[in-house]
């Protein structure tokens, strides 16, 4: 199966009833270029992955949603405080920053494996630390996407408000079944029979002593990438002309 008929096909086996070629809902596409247009290169250089945690309230946010900055984040990028959400909408559009991190995207669903990957090959600063400290650098890029997540389309207004970009996150939980449990100085378990559990965590690198303290240390996020001798090589033309954005 593959194209319409497949989805159709489909369709069918699943109710039970044939369906038309126009019950069918498209949709178009923009890709990072198109949508948007002309950057403005007099806004502040792209950051840091620490720098932009510090601008969104430090290390540790992401166990105290309270404490996310989004306005000193937006300060960090645009030098522009409390800005509207459409304010925030047209100058997010224009800064080269947002146009790198369509391009990383992709538009495509990845996983944090994939984000790593594709960022340890990303511009910047961030390269570097996506393959040293790729923690770092994951949870840099959520701050970024929450930002324009709180961004409005500026070509709408605000009786009809519409995204900058559709933002969408999915969180796949494993059933509790099979469980193994280790008896030892600090709390532990795996799956039974999961080999991923070993590569991830070889990866990581992550000390016993930091996961025991938890999300809600004041240190920073830590952890070592799969490939440390990957090159470091900026997003060019031919990548950002691949990049798609999904536009309302």
């Amino acid at each position: 199966m593959g194209g319409l008929g497949g989805i159709l096909e489909v369709a069918e086996q699943v109710f039970g009833v044939p369906f038309g070629a126009d019950s069918i809902i498209g949709e178009e596409r923009q890709d990072a270029d198109q949508f948007i247009g002309e950057v403005n290169y007099d806004l502040p250089d792209p950051p840091t992955p620490k720098e932009v945690i510090e601008a969104s309230g430090g290390p540790g946010v992401e166990s105290r949603p309270d404490r996310l900055d989004l306005d000193g984040l937006a300060y960090l990028l645009l030098e522009r405080r409390e800005l509207d959400p459409f304010q925030l909408g047209r100058m997010l559009k224009q800064h080269d920053f947002t146009h790198a991190v369509l391009a990383l995207l992709d538009g495509e669903p990845l996983d944090e494996w994939g984000l790593r990957d594709r960022m340890a090959r990303f511009g910047y600063a961030w390269a570097r630390t996506a393959r040293e400290n790729p923690r770092l650098a994951l949870e840099a890029l959520s701050r970024f996407v929450a930002l324009l997540s709180a961004a409005r389309d500026p070509a709408s207004d605000e009786r009809r408000p519409r995204p900058l970009l559709h933002i969408e996150a999915h969180l796949w939980v494993r059933p509790v079944s099979r469980v193994l449990r280790g008896v030892g100085a600090a709390p532990e378990f795996r799956w039974y029979e999961d080999e991923r559990t070993a590569a991830r965590k070889a990866a990581l690198g992550a000390a016993p002593q930091e996961e025991a303290e938890g999300r809600d240390s004041a240190d920073w996020p830590s952890g070592d990438s799969r490939r440390g001798d990957q090159p470091c090589r900026p997003a060019g033309p031919a990548d950002r002309a691949r990049s798609r954005a999904r536009q309302p």
